[in-house]
């Protein structure tokens, strides 16, 4: 996914004014991201990180 694609995802997100159901493919396409002050070998972690707070998002706000 390039940037224009994900901003403009971001903000079809953003003119909803529902619950929007959090998936399994969702969950896989949490991009990486670059951060100027964080270590490379950091992204990884944080895209996990990412990945779990929208698992346990998914399951308790059914």
């Amino acid at each position: 996914m390039n940037a224009t694609e994900y901003m403009q995802d971001l903000e079809m997100a953003r003119k909803r004014d529902h619950k929007i159901m959090i998936t399994d493919e969702a969950i896989k396409k949490v991009p990486m991201i670059s951060y100027r002050e964080i270590p490379e070998k950091e992204y990884p972690m944080l895209r996990n990180l990412a990945q779990e707070v929208l698992k346990i998002s998914k399951e308790q706000n059914k």
